[in-house]
């Protein structure tokens, strides 16, 4: 699966924990127990898929790391000239 679906994959499933209010939010009203119709025998299936977003996240920030080094010594060393 490529990286953009990944990230696509990830904001749907994130939505509903994420905090757009700080204001608003109380974790009183957050229920432990909502699994999102997730069953045990869907571990399997969202193992993979946890696998598949560090891998995507590792790549994100391989990189950002190889833009950063570019953009600071001109190379992709990683050894940047210190001034």
């Amino acid at each position: 699966m490529n990286t953009r679906k990944v990230i696509e994959k990830a904001r749907r499933f994130g939505k509903p924990f994420r905090v757009t209010n700080g204001q608003k939010f109380r974790l009183k009203d957050i229920d432990p127990g909502d699994t999102l119709g997730l069953k045990s025998e869907d571990k399997p299936r969202t193992t993979e898929e946890l696998v598949s977003g560090i891998q995507a996240l590792r790549g994100a920030a391989g990189q950002a790391l190889c833009a950063g080094q570019m953009g600071r010594s001109g190379d992709f060393s990683g050894h940047g000239r210190r001034r």
